[in-house]
């Protein structure tokens, strides 16, 4: 071969690097290459926009429905209850970041990945107008250890991910087998307050729309240490760090489920006891009616929201306390005295 074709073939080469440079330079925010196997992020959205979620499996209505009111997120098909701002907060800042290894582009290879309509599960983003912003399927057989195949709808490319769907979607049994739960997304927490926050506490039993004291505990001021026992045993001194621990039992109870609010058979019509607390000087009253003797549990609401909740009696015992509660111990008086 002469020095004039080696040349030529040299140019040609030269050509074909700057070639799969370039291609590659400009396609960098969409596709990378590992192992020979193209890692891409799929199509972005605003998760900021997101006012509706539907969530399914195969190719029937979806099984959860949440939706953004006022700034809250609601479960539809649970009464329309408060969704947990952590797990939908999850979910979409996963959904618009989502990467995966692409695995084929062929239709007919969606039977092998379990990914066709009528099997794969379903996450539909849309906003508040119902146009949609994103729309996801992830394959009911899993990929391996932690790992998933999805696809966007209406495309043919099928990528890997080792993304939690598992967690993120609430799927505790094997993937065929499960399916979308609205119970997973209800919030279930009773009460969520601020501890330097709040000014008062207080518990009793109502009977007659009349409430009778059992724990009563204020401050003159938010933040501040000199917390004052009212009511019963008012002239002992109050505990501090004990009423702190109360708030911070409080914030931790979670509800074994949500219950149907149009149900009268709960008791909530005429309740039994009664919890507040006072924080930026407004009161939230968390109401309880007759204790369930069989299961034992009791039917909690709160006064400010239709939500009712089924909660375990040992952790209501938790909340139903009395002043008893907040005493100052004659070892802690000491041990204060010395210092």
């Amino acid at each position: 071969m002469d020095r004039k074709h080696l040349i030529a073939l040299a140019v040609i080469l030269a050509l074909l690097i700057a070639g799969v440079y370039f291609r590659d330079l400009l396609g960098k925010n969409d596709t990378a290459v590992t192992d020979g196997v193209s890692s891409r992020v799929m199509a972005s959205f605003d998760a900021g926009r997101a006012s509706l979620i539907a969530i399914g499996k195969g190719s029937g209505a979806a099984s959860v429905e949440l939706f953004r009111e006022n700034g809250a997120w609601k479960v539809k098909k649970l009464w329309n209850a408060k969704a947990d701002p952590a797990k939908v907060g999850a979910l979409l800042a996963a959904l618009p970041a989502l990467r995966g290894d692409l695995r084929g582009s062929d239709k007919a290879l969606f039977r092998d990945f379990a990914i066709t309509d009528d099997e794969a599960f379903f996450i539909k983003v849309a906003d508040d107008a119902g146009a949609p912003l994103f729309d996801l399927r992830v394959g009911n057989r899993s990929a391996g250890p932690g790992s998933y195949f999805m696809r966007e709808g209406g495309e043919a490319d099928v990528f890997f991910t080792d993304t939690p769907f598992d967690r993120l979607l609430g799927l505790f049994t094997a993937l065929e087998e499960a399916m979308p739960a609205n119970e997973f997304w209800a919030d279930l927490s009773l009460l969520s307050v601020d501890p330097d926050k709040v000014t008062r506490i207080t518990v009793g039993r109502v009977k007659n729309d009349v409430t009778t004291l059992m724990a009563s505990v204020s401050r003159s001021a938010a933040g501040s240490s000199d917390w004052k026992l009212s009511g019963p045993k008012e002239s002992l001194p109050a505990d501090p760090g004990k009423i702190l621990g109360f708030i911070a039992t409080m914030n931790s109870i979670r509800a074994q489920k949500v219950e149907n609010p149009r149900n009268r058979s709960l008791g909530l019509e005429n309740p039994v006891w009664k919890l507040t607390v006072t924080q930026d000087g407004k009161e939230t009253a968390l109401l309880a009616g007759p204790k369930d003797a069989k299961d034992y549990v009791y039917f909690l609401k709160r006064a400010d929201s239709p939500e009712v909740y089924r909660l375990n009696g040992y952790y209501f015992e938790d909340l139903n306390v009395t002043n008893d509660k907040f005493v100052k111990g004659p070892a802690e008086e000491k041990e204060n005295a010395a210092s």
